[in-house]
């Protein structure tokens, strides 16, 4: 018989979370810059939830832009922050 790993369900992929991770920075968009802070928590095991994807994407987001943005680093910016405020609306 085959195992059955449930990645998504009542909590099963809930997993450790230890503190919070804060983060902070600047967005240069269209020749406006923005200013952001937030936090989302730190993540040991398991996958974040619901509520929590756009806040971890924004982390995401704002550790890509800490290397330095090129023109393909860009198009995937775009990308995350549009998933980030699709998700916000669900």
């Amino acid at each position: 018989m085959a195992e059955i790993v449930y990645l998504l369900g009542a909590g099963a992929s809930y997993g450790k979370r230890n503190g919070i991770l804060s983060y902070n920075g600047q967005r240069k968009r269209n020749n406006k810059t923005f200013t952001f802070t937030g936090s989302c928590p730190k993540i040991i095991e398991g996958l974040p939830l619901v509520v929590d994807i756009p806040s971890r994407l924004t982390y995401v987001i704002n550790e890509i832009e800490k290397t330095g943005i090129n023109d393909n680093l860009e198009i995937l910016l775009n990308d995350l922050e549009w998933l980030t405020n699709e998700c916000k609306n669900h």
